[in-house]
């Protein structure tokens, strides 16, 4: 065998070298994506039934809630921060279905908690906490909001000339 020979061997066992490398670091990236996918999925999940058992669970916090999204005014001082501690929550659970969206498509709460989103006790609260969270997704909410108030101006009954 001349050197060529040898040479060439080399290269070709240095080129399957780096395609298998190539191979299990994709496989690697790919199993850990599904890892982080889960572990993003199970937070939410966590977040989503402590809400939802705290307005189950307790009908104080599910009036509040209620009487809260009708309209925030009519709540006293302490009713209006445990109103906000709620949509705080609500956000924050919506925040991370935006931030993840291909992980939450189809889940029957995110669609609810976003009808939510739109009463006007909720949009009162988001007016004054907005900054809180990320512009595209203050960008999102507000276009949200906008598509319902233009839904429910469809709605309205129109007045006869």
């Amino acid at each position: 065998m001349s050197l060529e020979n040898i040479y060439y061997i080399g290269q070709t066992v240095a080129v399957v070298a780096i395609l298998a490398t190539l191979i299990v670091v994709a496989l690697q990236v790919a199993q850990n994506t599904r890892t982080q996918r889960t572990a993003a999925m199970s937070s939410f999940n966590q977040l989503k039934f402590a809400h939802l058992s705290l307005l189950i669970e307790n009908r104080d916090v599910a009036n509040l809630h209620q009487a809260g999204l009708k309209d925030i005014a009519s709540l006293d001082e302490i009713d209006r921060w445990r109103f906000g501690a709620l949509m705080q929550q609500l956000f924050d659970l919506q925040l991370e279905a935006f931030r993840n969206p291909e992980s939450f498509e189809g889940d029957d709460y995110i669609y609810r908690a976003a009808s939510a989103m739109t009463r006007p006790g909720a949009i009162a609260w988001w007016r004054n906490a907005q900054a809180l969270y990320p512009v595209a997704f203050q960008t999102a909410v507000e276009r949200r909001i906008q598509a319902r108030e233009t839904e429910l101006e469809a709605r309205a009954p129109k007045a006869e000339l």
